[in-house]
């Protein structure tokens, strides 16, 4: 029998750089999964360079897994996996490297003092 897998979009891109890109992982879809686990599986068999917060609370308490998933800002470690999904860094802080943010600043905040 052959595994159901899931299609996973992430935007890559680097602090130091203004080009981003989506890349696409396939993985084994696994409903009781949360997306903080697929992006350790991810990072673990497919790509080592991936960057993301992996505190792993996985109770949605410290808030250092926030990003943007599907279009909506959620916690990785309490979001379930989906067969479809589009992970972007959360957009009100600047980015680091891939989902990696810096919590410190606020795009919003920044933009308007320029």
């Amino acid at each position: 029998m052959e595994k159901e897998l899931a299609v996973i979009k992430i935007l890559r891109q680097n602090a130091n750089s203004s080009e981003s890109s989506y890349e696409e992982y396939k993985v084994p879809f696994k409903k009781s999964k949360n997306v903080l686990q697929v992006l350790l599986d991810i990072y673990d068999y497919k790509d080592r360079s991936l960057a993301f917060r992996r505190n792993r609370c996985n109770r949605g308490m410290c808030g250092s897994c926030i990003m943007v998933i599907n279009g909506k800002v959620r916690r990785a470690c309490i979001t379930k996996m989906m067969k479809e999904m589009i992970i972007e860094p959360a957009k009100q802080y600047e980015c680091i490297k891939d989902l990696v943010t810096n919590f410190y600043t606020v795009n919003s905040l920044k933009n308007n003092e320029k």
